[in-house]
């Protein structure tokens, strides 16, 4: 409506047209996406799409020197933080995460050389000139991404007038979103962590409360399934929708429950702590994902030793349970994975990883086995590749009725050898100890 007003001017209707499209793009933009920056289906692709379907608009008005979000408050705000989300969710091989029902994709510089040809943003600028080449096909699933169709003669990737800033190497909490960033630095061996303990509306969010995609020494560890080139994908519903493809903890092979009591309103994770300091990051959250079903709620705490390595600690509490139950912890590995000692699994690759799991007795069982996911992918004609099967470990133990079971998995480079983690509980803490490279440390998590 809006872009046929500014493109028609002659036409009488045109202004009645562009001022009711400019209204109703303004109250979307801000009840569609939260005030951090993330669009509230909690979905990057999806993210994307709605960017699009403003900046479209906007493109229009820009060039026809018409007001538009770019010029006016507090649009101009929120429209600049969802550029923002992308930047600061980049991985160190240059993807945006699969968050949901996403792909692992290179288009964001489509977006940002579009939307930064407005925002004139330092940092913005600092993104685009790391991830623009000449020769570079921005990629979204099944291959050039539709973000290209906002690109025109305005969007110069690389303008030499333009400053840019590097952004400070720190993690980033998007606490109205749901998402925690876990990073130690912007260059291509960083270690980061996209933690989900997400806040949706609507229905592109999975059952993948706490779950996480991870980088280890700036190569995917552990990946979100994301979503397949079509919902009519036979494996859709039980590896990409279903809790069984998440790296969560999956609760006697069945799916979290998304839905709040009355199927109206989406299950939220919530924030329990978190702290961003020179030497560490630090998050806890939990959810109630399972607590209807089958009466247990779940607390995940995620500990980034900057440089060095990942703590994931779980805590399982079936106090409101009347029955015993079998937790999964899952890891979904591109590279294959394999166990070797004391529950200890490893991955081949360069450098690989390796999960060291404490109270290997607790654990009765390893499953390792192969689903499909989405991988990241740079162009090629045929992106179907960019489905593949992926390796997966499950670290089986059971929970009793009443009860609270544990994990606590280290995650270091498959560089360390002798990685290993041992957990104590004192007084409803942890205390870890944690070994690798010869030298041994103390850790107390909640």
């Amino acid at each position: 409506m809006g872009g046929v007003g500014a493109l028609l001017p002659e036409w009488e209707a045109a202004e009645d047209w562009l001022e009711t499209g400019r209204q109703i793009q303004e109250v979307l933009l801000l009840n569609q996406v939260y005030p951090d920056g993330f669009q509230k289906e909690i979905c990057t692709q999806y993210h994307k799409t709605v960017i699009r379907s403003f900046a479209t608009l906007q493109m229009i008005l820009a060039r026809r020197g018409l007001p538009s979000f770019y010029d006016t408050e507090p649009f101009r705000t929120r429209f600049l933080a969802m550029h923002r989300f992308l930047a600061e969710i980049l991985t160190p091989d240059g993807f945006t995460p699969a968050i949901n029902s996403a792909v692992y994709a290179q288009d964001w510089p489509a977006f940002l050389a579009s939307g930064n040809s407005f925002f004139k943003d330092p940092v913005l600028q600092w993104h685009i000139d790391r991830g623009y080449h000449p020769q570079f096909v921005p990629v979204q699933k099944g291959g050039v991404g539709w973000g290209n169709t906002i690109l025109n003669d305005l969007c110069v990737p690389n303008p030499t007038s333009e400053l840019q800033r590097a952004p400070p190497p720190v993690s980033r909490l998007f606490s109205d979103s749901g998402i925690a960033v876990l990073r130690d630095g912007w260059d291509r061996e960083a270690n980061v962590l996209v933690l989900d303990f997400g806040h949706p509306e609507g229905g592109h969010a999975y059952g993948a409360q706490a779950s996480f995609s991870a980088w280890v020494k700036g190569r995917p560890a552990a990946l979100s399934p994301g979503s397949p080139f079509a919902y009519s994908d036979p494996d859709y519903r039980t590896w990409y929708y279903g809790t069984r493809g998440q790296n969560t903890v999956w609760i006697d092979e069945d799916d979290q429950d998304l839905w709040r009591p009355g199927e109206k309103r989406r299950i939220w994770g919530r924030l329990l702590d978190w702290r961003d300091e020179e030497e560490e990051t630090y998050v806890r959250i939990s959810h109630e994902s399972y607590l209807r079903s089958k009466g247990v709620r779940h607390e995940r705490t995620v500990l980034l030793k900057k440089g060095r390595y990942f703590l994931v600690y779980d805590l399982l509490d079936a106090a409101e349970s009347e029955e015993a139950h079998t937790l999964r912890w899952t890891l979904r590995c591109p590279d294959e994975l394999r166990e070797v000692e004391n529950r200890m699994v490893v991955s081949t690759g360069d450098p690989g990883i390796r999960l060291a799991p404490a109270w290997s007795d607790a654990i009765h069982d390893v499953e390792i086995g192969w689903g499909p996911s989405m991988v990241p992918l740079i162009y090629r004609q045929n992106m179907s590749a960019q489905k593949a099967q992926v390796c997966h470990v499950r670290f089986v133990q059971k929970i009793d009725a009443g009860a609270q079971a544990r994990f606590l998995v280290l995650m270091v480079s498959g560089e360390c050898q002798d990685g290993a983690v041992h957990g104590e509980v004192v007084n409803g803490e942890i205390e870890a100890t944690v070994t690798m490279w010869g030298e041994t440390e103390r850790i107390v998590l909640k």
